[in-house]
């Protein structure tokens, strides 16, 4: 059977889908303010940033209404994957990608501002890891890169967009953001509205995962209590952290989406 795609005709069909995924921004976006650029301009910057970044990790821009969607753990609406990995040697779509920072924050609630400071923080933490691999390979890479920038400003205000801004408006202009799907949990444990539930859902089915790939490692490691008291191992510890629930129960747990108030309560 031959391959429905070669690298080669893979970059070619991003570069036809980058142009269409950055009008469709431009025209999100061209209402609620662009500074610095007119509409062309913006699209030519998004469309640039789109291809580089797409063709470096084999991403195709497909339209949100057939892309693959990524949940958020239940704590808000599935937002569709601006775009999705192609798997050459499968010759198929993967089920994970890019998604827009913007479409994410709508979905959970995340104050955009707040959100952009996080993701410029995230961003060098990234570089420096980057760095450090770069030095060690002897050659520049993008494996650590992701969160990335469009570099093009616009408006995040819930309210209209001034004729100019000053001062404490000018925090309303940020950048637009593609976030790797693979940093989607640690983007919601940083979540100041769902951090604290995405975690109590997420941390049993997180210690089932650790035993399955690492008990015999975490066999050998000592734990403790708080009070410095030893407490088995780190093994026992994850296991006590599963809650004795199974696959399956784990797995609901972790997308059950917004629950502490409810054990709470029951708990009162």
């Amino acid at each position: 059977m031959s391959k429905l795609f070669t690298r080669d005709e893979l970059v070619r069909s991003i570069e036809s889908f980058a142009e269409r995924e950055a009008q469709r921004q431009t025209a999100l976006w061209s209402p609620r303010g662009i500074c610095d650029d007119t509409d062309e301009e913006f699209t030519a910057k998004l469309t640039a940033r789109i291809i580089k970044v797409a063709t470096r990790t084999l991403s195709v821009p497909l339209p949100p209404e057939v892309a693959p969607r990524q949940h958020v753990f239940g704590f808000g609406e599935e937002i569709p994957l601006a775009l999705t990995k192609w798997d050459l040697d499968q010759q198929e779509f993967r089920r994970s990608g890019w998604f827009w920072a913007h479409d994410f924050a709508r979905s959970v609630g995340w104050d955009p501002r707040n959100l952009s400071e996080h993701l410029a923080k995230m961003r060098g933490f990234d570089l420096s890891q980057q760095r450090d691999a770069d030095e060690e390979a002897g050659v520049i890479g993008w494996d650590y890169l992701s969160h990335l920038p469009m570099e093009v400003q616009a408006w995040h205000g819930e309210h209209d967009c001034p004729s100019s801004g000053r001062g404490e408006e000018m925090r309303w202009w940020g950048d637009l953001w593609l976030i790797d799907t693979g940093r989607i949990m640690a983007l919601m444990s940083s979540s100041p509205e769902w951090g604290r539930e995405f975690m109590d859902n997420a941390i049993p089915l997180m210690a089932r995962a650790m035993l399955e790939t690492n008990s015999d490692g975490a066999e050998a490691v000592p734990a403790y209590t708080g009070d410095g008291q030893t407490a088995g191992t780190l093994a026992d510890m994850f296991e006590r952290d599963t809650l004795g629930l199974t696959p399956e129960e784990l797995g609901r747990r972790a997308m059950r989406g917004p629950a502490l108030d409810n054990i709470e309560e029951d708990q009162a």
